[in-house]
């Protein structure tokens, strides 16, 4: 029996106990789940996919306003308060500036959806616009060239 090999897709997806990435195969995309200690699996052929549909969200963009508040509200203080306090504060409200920064760095926020025929899957990993650009752009000659032959008469 041959053996299957995978590159890993641009993207990554983390949450506590949870992790999401997408693996691509010589004829299907993998998509791997992470549940603490287990792991799922689920494959979609790429004469299968009848589309691969992203829209825009807003939690991007939300997340970069909170934390700018957030980095506002603690640095301000540290202004008017006593050089220990002011300190912390300081590094507090840097720290949040900086991961505003970065968030707003990583560019918007997607949902994207992978569709067959039978079913219709969210894929966490494809979570910002660029990695979904990119990804689309190295797998649609596979899924072309795929779907192609199998349309032949």
């Amino acid at each position: 029996m041959s053996e299957q090999t995978y590159k890993r897709l641009p993207g990554r997806s983390r949450r506590f106990l949870f992790n999401s990435t997408l693996w691509e195969g010589g004829d299907h995309i993998l998509l791997v789940h992470t549940h603490g200690i287990t792991e799922s699996y689920r494959r979609f052929f790429y004469s299968d996919i009848q589309a691969i549909v992203f829209c825009q969200t807003k939690s991007g963009l939300v997340m970069t306003i909170v934390l700018g508040v957030l980095a506002v509200i603690f640095g301000v203080p540290a202004f008017f308060v006593p050089l220990e306090w002011a300190v912390a504060l300081g590094i507090l409200a840097a720290l949040l500036f900086a991961l505003a920064a970065i968030n707003h760095l990583r560019g918007p926020t997607c949902l994207c959806t992978i569709r067959t025929a039978v079913q219709t899957q969210e894929l966490p990993s494809l979570n910002r616009t660029r990695i979904v650009r990119k990804v689309l752009a190295r797998l649609q000659p596979a899924i072309a060239a795929a779907q192609r032959v199998g349309a032949s008469p």
